[in-house]
């Protein structure tokens, strides 16, 4: 049976005529004295234990995230030739192994390890991990983002007929979107610059396929919506920073985007 603890005295009755070995609660410290010592050693105990365990696990999940980046490094790498392939498999699997123990780093990593084996045209692995991220954002309600996605993986599956339909496709649905909110961007469900991108991802498709007609028609769309000369007027409001946002991703060395769009005109046209 548990030694119970007698009642303690109060130290408000404490009477300072008396002698402090006489107080009832000098006297009862005294005679409970192993008692407290051992509750305040277990409660010790148990708060050590209580943070080791938190600074074990935070020490844990920490090794993990350094390794998940510095896998992924040496994954990434190997597009550039700066990865053996070996070594560039060795760092995906560790990776991998972290993503099944620490799911939330799936958020971070899923779209750009789909991204690097798009680009090392490994396509059906590439729409596994492209498929786990639009999946666990279609409660974002992102349905233009999630169709550019999509498209991507039948550009690199060299399905481009099936690409340029459904690029053109989503430029319609936007359009569409556009007519109907207005010129009101927090009611928009899309951004600008995907409508610059799917617009440029038009025209090089077209050029892909070898259909001038269709890739001079892009052209004179993006054009403008720059607000440059061109043969079409825009058919909604966009704001022209994202084109701007645009050009400046695109640029090699002195050769602006424009540039170039005015070459493939003329060589076109010619």
């Amino acid at each position: 049976m548990k030694k119970q603890l007698t009642s303690t005295p109060s130290l408000e009755k404490l009477d300072f005529n008396e002698t402090w070995e006489d107080h009832p609660f000098v006297q009862w410290v005294v005679k409970n004295g192993k008692t407290i010592v051992a509750t305040l050693l277990a409660l010790t105990a148990l708060l050590i234990i209580i943070l080791r365990f938190v600074s074990g696990g935070n020490t844990k999940a920490e090794a993990d995230y350094f390794n998940a980046a510095a896998d992924f490094t040496l994954f990434q790498n190997g597009q550039a030739g700066k990865t053996d392939p070996a070594s560039q498999q060795e760092a995906f699997e560790k990776l991998q192994t972290i993503l099944g123990r620490r799911p939330e780093l799936h958020a971070k990593y899923d779209g750009l390890i789909a991204q690097t084996l798009l680009i090392n045209n490994e396509n059906t692995l590439a729409a596994t991990y492209e498929n786990l991220a639009l999946n666990r954002t279609n409660k974002d309600h992102l349905p233009y983002y999630a169709d550019y996605a999509r498209n991507t993986l039948l550009i690199a599956d060299g399905q481009y007929e099936s690409a340029i339909q459904n690029a053109e496709a989503l430029q319609q649905k936007m359009i569409g979107e556009k007519d109907q909110a207005g010129t009101e961007p927090q009611t928009k469900a899309f951004g600008d610059k995907l409508w610059a991108m799917n617009l440029l991802r038009i025209a090089m498709l077209n050029q892909q396929i070898g259909n001038a007609k269709g890739e001079l028609q892009a052209w004179a769309n993006f054009k403008a919506f720059l607000g440059l000369p061109s043969s079409e007027k825009s058919a909604v409001a966009i704001e022209t920073q994202a084109f701007d946002d645009l050009m400046q991703r695109f640029r090699e060395g002195k050769i602006t985007l424009i540039q170039y769009i005015e070459a493939r005109e003329r060589s076109l046209k010619s």
